[in-house]
């Protein structure tokens, strides 16, 4: 019999979402699947108990039948945060994906996309680079109010959602360490210090930048409108130096894992 090998020769660059699609199915093979089978073979032996008990033998089905229950009780509530757990991740990755479809669409300043590219102990959404410049992209897709306002007002220092006085800085904290990572990689596998400029995109929030711009945070139809009025910083041969490195990069941890 003849052998056969795949056409495809390098490892693939990730996709977006790709990440949270990994949690997704992380969660279900281990924690639903446990939650299901544990009363279901519980509710198996308690069903012999009684069989047994009913053709008058001498053991009795209810510490089974009490097993059973307390465990389908136990994997009832549990089940209920895991689907809770599930939706947000979905929304995540609804979100990660269709925002990465859109950058996609752009095609000035010679942009080269990367998604969910994986650093150490986290994963960037996306990270373009582009005669513009290099821009860690993470996308938060958030439930909007079923009517009424959809504000995210952004003051340099934290973000507010509509009217209230919710403050929450982890979004800024977390793209800027993104874009932190990638910088440190340039200076770690080609020797040069750029500026990499953080990028928070909210899909289907009105956003109001009030303060400093160290963060763009966008609805993500604004990114490409930022990205014109932004200055001429590299020419093609150095995107294409930037875009290889990375890539390699990316393809290397892929073969490794």
């Amino acid at each position: 019999m003849n052998e056969t090998k795949s056409p495809i020769k390098a490892p693939l660059l990730r996709s977006a979402g790709q990440s949270l699609d990994e949690k997704i199915n992380g969660i279900i093979d281990d924690q639903v699947f446990e939650l299901v089978f544990t009363p279901i073979f519980l509710g198996l032996l308690a069903g012999f108990q009684w069989l047994e008990w009913s053709l008058d033998l001498s053991i009795s089905p209810w510490w089974f039948t009490l097993g059973c229950l307390a465990s389908a009780l136990y994997s009832y509530f549990k089940i209920k945060g895991v689907r809770a757990r599930l939706a947000s991740l979905k929304r995540g990755r609804e979100g990660e994906r269709a925002v990465g479809q859109y950058l996609e669409t752009i095609t000035d300043a010679e942009c080269k996309l990367f998604h969910d590219v994986v650093a150490e102990d986290f994963n960037i959404d996306h990270i373009i680079i582009s005669t513009k410049g290099v821009f860690a992209i993470e996308t938060k897709t958030y439930s909007k109010p079923s009517r009424g306002e959809a504000i995210i007002r952004h003051n340099g220092d934290g973000l507010y959602m509509n009217k209230s006085q919710f403050e929450s800085r982890d979004e800024l904290v977390q793209v800027k360490a993104a874009a932190n990572w990638v910088r440190k990689f340039y200076e770690k596998h080609l020797d040069r210090r750029l500026q990499v400029k953080p990028v928070l995109l909210f899909p289907g929030w009105y956003i109001k930048n009030e303060g400093n711009q160290d963060v763009w945070v966008l609805e993500p139809k604004a990114f490409p409108k930022y990205l014109e009025n932004a200055e001429v910083i590299f020419d093609k041969d150095e995107v294409n130096t930037l875009s290889n490195a990375l890539s390699r990069f990316i393809r290397d941890s892929v073969r490794f894992d």
